[in-house]
């Protein structure tokens, strides 16, 4: 059977000013691409890739943006979240040398580098975190699966400026009453924001994490703090520990087998705990970090994602105690 790609060079022809305009053949890929299998289609755009770059030298550059988004979208949806930001980086580059100020590649690395190179405070730079990386690793593919289809659906979401929100009735997720409102509060006027069109969201980006910790705080205090206790031995009250430590012991309850909450809710937590970091103003400096709508949009987005694993039901069932069999 003629591969693929021979297909959709034949159908394109030798029309190499085609080939330089993606709106041109990205309707032609998509038609030959559907209902093929995953592994056929990262063969496609691996082959596409191939071939363009031989012919750059004789037609000029050839965007290939596009093709790397494809890639990295596939090796996303495999679990590789390591190859996938590497094609993410590649897309950006052809992106800044197109012109462009934003581009999808530079959105979605923008939420997965800071996964795998988080914010190192110690060199005011982005590090390789091995932790991350092995955390992400020891995902169910069940998990895998749930995390990548969440991410980039909430990127599609947000690249047309819309998001999933908790409708107000459905806003009871937390115990305490008096939490609940708060969040509740908070909640509701970022969502008022986020509509102003601005240049910068630092006050949303900072509220989205202040909702995590009452969120993180309710969640270890209800029940007589049963979570909290639950193979934690530090004398440490829950509230009174910063919003990353409180992350990194319910990371630990969940590898140390005591809460079954599913890892990419932590990971979430990280990136949202990243953000708002990251608006200490010698953080911004260092990275020159700028928190735009996409951003502030996915962050806000992961607020429901999280809020959807805290109904008290779900909570009984992830602690391994009172897991079901």
């Amino acid at each position: 059977m003629q591969k693929i790609i021979d297909i959709f060079f034949t159908k394109i022809g030798d029309g190499d000013e085609r080939l330089k305009n993606e709106i041109a053949w990205s309707d032609l890929a998509d038609s030959l691409l559907v209902d093929i299998s995953i592994d056929e289609q990262s063969n496609f755009w691996r082959d596409f890739e191939k071939r363009i770059i031989a012919r750059e030298e004789r037609i000029g550059h050839c965007h290939k943006g596009q093709i790397y988004w494809r890639i990295a979208t596939i090796e996303l949806l495999r679990g590789g979240i390591e190859s996938c930001v590497t094609f993410l980086e590649k897309s950006w580059s052809e992106d800044q040398i197109r012109g462009d100020a934003m581009s999808a590649s530079r959105g979605l690395l923008s939420i997965l580098k800071p996964i795998i190179c988080p914010y190192d405070r110690n060199s005011n730079t982005r590090l390789r975190s091995q932790n991350n990386i092995d955390f992400y690793d020891g995902m169910t593919s069940e998990e895998k699966r749930e995390f990548e289809q969440e991410i980039l659906s909430a990127h599609n979401h947000v690249a047309q400026r819309t998001v999933n929100m908790i409708k107000p009735e459905s806003f009871k997720f937390l115990k305490d009453a008096t939490k609940n409102q708060i969040a509740f509060d908070t909640y509701y006027e970022v969502a008022k924001i986020l509509n102003m069109p601005l240049e910068y969201y630092y006050s949303c980006i900072f509220s989205i994490g202040s909702i995590a910790e009452v969120m993180l705080d309710d969640l270890f205090e209800r029940n007589s703090e049963e979570v909290w206790r639950t193979g934690n031995t530090t004398s440490y009250a829950p509230t009174k520990l910063l919003l990353g430590n409180k992350i990194d012991t319910l990371k630990t309850l969940i590898l140390d087998g005591h809460f079954l909450l599913p890892k990419h809710v932590v990971l979430k937590l990280l990136l949202i705990c990243e953000y708002r970091n990251l608006i200490h103003p010698n953080r911004r400096h260092g990275l020159e970090f700028i928190p735009n709508w996409y951003v502030t949009y996915m962050l806000f987005s992961f607020i429901s994602h999280i809020a959807s694993h805290l109904w008290q039901n779900n909570v009984d069932k992830y602690i391994s105690g009172l897991a079901k069999p």
